[in-house]
Formats: structure tokens, C-alpha cells, sequence
């Protein structure tokens, strides 16, 4: 009877085991599907955002193609086109083959040029900021050395006239003095140097009136 009872419950443990993991089965395959739907969904929406973001970039392209030339310009160039291929066969396949043989190597040149130019434009504005860097570095500290002695020049002539206002009338008196006194003798200097001067010049015209020279003269007067 144990035996059977044994056999019994290990028989529910398996059934129970067989029906969890088909349970867990299940449930594996249902989330996959979730997923998978989930993902088919995102991709559908990303494909249909791409599809609307390309529809809108080539209407914009168009747009622009229509704002530097028009449509009837298209036109026209196209059936000049068709017109020039059916008149001269050859020549309009050779220009053909050229255009779409040479094409690949022009766009490669025409990159290359614009990156050159981009690059070359980068590595001068990066140029000039450094050095504009360094400039204001070299700026800042000269200007406040230069604000910190006029601040200190202002000061001093703030406190000299401060100084100068306080002073008695005495010594006022004394300063205006001596200043006075100071012109009073350069005008007494200026004035003998002018007659000194004017002495001098008629002198020199008295002289050359009479025919005595200092040199050398004719008129019989001669000085050695």
C-alpha cells in the first residue's frame, strides 16, 4: 500500500510538473507573440514615420527646385532635350555617358573641397579664439593696473586740493607770492633778452649801413 501511495504521489508530481511547464509554455509562447506583435507594430510605425519624413524631405526638395527654377523652365528644358536627342543621336549619348561617368569624381571633388573649407574654417575660428584668449588674459590684468593708478591719481589730487583748501590764508597768500614774484622775474628776463636781442639787430644793421663788416669788408674798412 505504501508502495502504491508512493508511486501515486510521484505519478501528481509529474502530472503537476507536465502542467506547469505547459502552463509556463504557454505563457513563453503568448509573450513572444506579444512581442513580436509589439515589435512588428514598431517597426510598421517606424517604417510608416520614415516613409512621411522622406515624403516631406522630397516635397521640400521639390519646393526648393521650384523656387530657383520653375516648373515650365523644367519643361521647357526637357523638351529642348528630347529635341536635341532625337536630332543628334551620337552627340547626346556621348554627353550622356560623360556626364554620368564624370559625375562620381565631381561630387568626390566637390566634398572634398567643402570639407577642406569647413575644416580649414573650423581651424581658424578655434585659432582666433585662442589667441583672442590670450589677448584678454594679457588685457584684463593691464587694465587693472592702469584703473588702479589712475584710481590712485584721482586720489592724490583729491587729497592735494583737499590739502590746498585747508591751508591758512597765509600760506595761500605766501604760494600766490612766490608765483607772482616767479612771472614777475621771467617778464623781467624775457624783456632784457628782447632788448638784448634788439640791441644786437641794430647794431648789425648800423654796421652794414657804415660798410664795416666783422669778417671781412669792403668800402676800405677791414677788420683782421
Amino acid at each position: 500500500m505504501a508502495t502504491q501511495e508512493q508511486q501515486m504521489s510521484i505519478q501528481e508530481q509529474k502530472n503537476a510538473l507536465k502542467e506547469s511547464m505547459k502552463n509556463h509554455k504557454n505563457a513563453l509562447k503568448g509573450s513572444l507573440k506579444e512581442q513580436q506583435a509589439a515589435l512588428e507594430k514598431s517597426l510598421k510605425e517606424s517604417t510608416e514615420a520614415a516613409k512621411e519624413q522622406a515624403s516631406g524631405f522630397i516635397a521640400f526638395l521639390q519646393r526648393q527646385l521650384d523656387r530657383v527654377v520653375s516648373p515650365e523652365t523644367r519643361d521647357q528644358a526637357y523638351e529642348r532635350m528630347q529635341e536635341f536627342a532625337k536630332e543628334r543621336p551620337f552627340l547626346f549619348t556621348f554627353l550622356v555617358a560623360q556626364a554620368l561617368t564624370c559625375a562620381v569624381p565631381v561630387a568626390l571633388f566637390a566634398a572634398f573641397t567643402s570639407s577642406v573649407f569647413v575644416l580649414s574654417l573650423g581651424a581658424a575660428v578655434l585659432f582666433s579664439l585662442f589667441w583672442l584668449g590670450v589677448a584678454v588674459m594679457v588685457l584684463v590684468p593691464t587694465l587693472f593696473v592702469t584703473v588702479t593708478i589712475g584710481a590712485v591719481l584721482f586720489c592724490w589730487a583729491v587729497v592735494i586740493r583737499f590739502a590746498y583748501n585747508t591751508l591758512p590764508a597765509a600760506m595761500k597768500n605766501f604760494f600766490a607770492g612766490s608765483r607772482e614774484v616767479a612771472e614777475e622775474k621771467y617778464t623781467d628776463y624775457s624783456d632784457a633778452l628782447n632788448r638784448a636781442k634788439k640791441a644786437i639787430k641794430d647794431s648789425a644793421n648800423r654796421n652794414g649801413t657804415n660798410g664795416t663788416y666783422t669778417n671781412g669788408a669792403t668800402n676800405g674798412t677791414h677788420e683782421g
